[in-house]
């Protein structure tokens, strides 16, 4: 479900993009990509959860190096060095490993969305960003934050949830 056409929809991540990015077109470039391959819909999100593998082969260092919370502003996903490295190297977190490390999670206040969609945007999210994660880190790692305002956004509009989401990181000092 979406309020928007996806005409709409279209024109509200062109603004977004405008307003946010200025004229970075390479950033444009990988939000646009990313908005072809995730459908960031309820039904799209919850479609990605499920088809996310159960047995993921990452090191148990890197597992330890995560942690998510979340609070009355949103989630909160820190990756602490041992995990920097692994995304630096190429390595994915995906949403069954976001799943290990989701016992905090005690509600998500954006209707429709359980947490299992909650963990493959997030997923997507990481994926997206990494060379900003990789800008922030300084050595010790780093947190990235995206709120339930953002979060509620982008699954009403799918189409340019990728310009919504746009997370806060930062770096552990």
């Amino acid at each position: 479900m979406s309020i928007l056409n996806e005409a709409g929809q279209k024109e509200l991540a062109i603004q977004l993009q405008a307003m946010l990015l200025g004229d970075n077109a390479q950033l444009k470039d990988a939000l646009n990509k990313l908005s072809g391959q995730v459908d960031f819909s309820l039904e799209g999100l919850n479609k990605l959860a499920a088809a996310s593998g159960q047995n993921e082969d990452i090191p148990e260092a890197v597992k330890q190096a995560l942690e998510l919370t979340t609070n009355q502003y949103g989630v909160v996903l820190v990756l602490k060095e041992p995990a920097m490295k692994y995304v630096q190297g190429g390595g994915t977190i995906s949403a069954s490993v976001l799943g290990g490390i989701s016992a905090a999670v005690t509600s998500i206040p954006v209707v429709g969305l359980g947490l299992a969609g909650l963990l493959a945007l997030l997923a997507a999210i990481l994926g997206t960003y990494t060379g900003w994660m990789t800008l922030a880190d300084k050595g010790k790692g780093v947190y990235v934050t995206v709120t339930w305002v953002q979060i509620g956004l982008a699954v009403l509009f799918p189409l340019a949830a990728t310009t919504i989401l746009l997370p806060v990181v930062g770096s552990i000092e």
